[in-house]
């Protein structure tokens, strides 16, 4: 089995072409649900997105849940 190799991007969606944050699926954000500083992660798989966490949480309840994400990679 390969190694899995994960890469992180920060993108703040508030300095980047509104296009773009549209472009990439982060729906919440266009329709305004996403208040200021309020982060997400998505992870992507074959360029697309698999599964993603919105902010709002304990930073622990982040991690676990990016955590899950990833193990369940292989069954995305």
């Amino acid at each position: 089995m390969a190694a899995l190799i994960i890469r992180f991007y920060c993108v703040d969606v508030n300095n980047v072409p509104h296009k773009l944050v549209v472009r990439a699926g982060i729906t919440e954000y266009a329709l305004g649900v996403l208040e200021e500083n309020m982060g997400g992660v998505l992870l992507w798989k074959d360029s697309k997105k698999q599964a993603q966490v919105i902010g709002g949480h304990k930073a622990y309840s982040v991690v676990k849940e990016v955590r899950e994400m990833i193990e369940n990679e292989g069954t995305i």
